[in-house]
């Protein structure tokens, strides 16, 4: 079941890394990595910030989707 692989994608990351930085960022891998595997190819999955038609630039995001065949 597609929820217990993350649940126990979770409990691997909290178990492995101490630091709670590096802790997060294994947790937030492995949401991008398990909504890679569930979603088509055409919905793209990243991090980082977001900049709009107005050049605004969002914070730090954890998980952007995005359409990936009409974005670069």
């Amino acid at each position: 079941m597609a929820s217990g692989q993350l649940k126990a994608s979770f409990e691997a990351s909290r178990i492995a890394f101490e630091h709670r930085h590096t802790k997060g960022e294994a947790i937030e891998e492995s949401v991008r990595a398990f909504l890679r595997r569930h979603l088509p190819d055409s919905i793209g999955v990243a991090h980082g910030q977001v900049i709009d038609r107005n050049g605004a630039m969002s914070r730090q995001l954890d998980v952007i989707l995005y359409d990936a065949t009409k974005t670069p």
